[in-house]
């Protein structure tokens, strides 16, 4: 009983920094709590020893050119890139109303719209920068529905 409860307490506890941090500046901007969480990832990547080596050892593999201060900035980039995401994805919903930061191109959706009109359903292939869930946004902006 009791390691099963333990077990259970140490699972929910390794999230607990991550909470305190969204937790703490629900005060602050969407944005700033977006570059925030992201910078809270980068200086985890930076100065968080297993987290460091576990993703240089990595980046190695696929780099094996690549000088190791190059694999450290590679690091911190996808630390804060993979913060920013995990914010965008917690908050969704208030991430869908910043239509400002999202524009769609090419014959995609137009294309959308045409299968709309003609009364049929899409697929949907993307080969997207960037948080999946803009392109979302963008199609419901254009008053389409989309499933994940």
């Amino acid at each position: 009983m009791i390691p099963i409860l333990l077990k259970s307490v140490l699972h929910h506890a390794r999230y607990f920094p991550l909470w305190s941090a969204l937790t703490a500046v629900r005060w602050r901007s969407f944005d700033s709590r977006s570059r925030g969480l992201g910078t809270t990832f980068k200086n985890v990547m930076r100065w968080f020893p297993p987290a460091r080596r576990r993703f240089d050892r990595e980046a190695k593999r696929v780099f094996p050119n690549m000088k190791r201060r190059a694999r450290a900035k590679l690091g911190q980039d996808m630390g804060r890139h993979m913060g920013r995401t995990l914010f965008e994805i917690y908050h969704d919903a208030e991430f869908q109303t910043q239509y400002h930061k999202f524009s769609a191109s090419g014959p995609g959706l137009i294309a959308l719209k045409e299968a709309q009109a003609a009364g049929k359903g899409a697929i949907i292939v993307s080969g997207h920068f960037g948080q999946w869930e803009a392109v979302r946004a963008v199609i419901k902006q254009h008053g389409l529905e989309s499933g994940a």
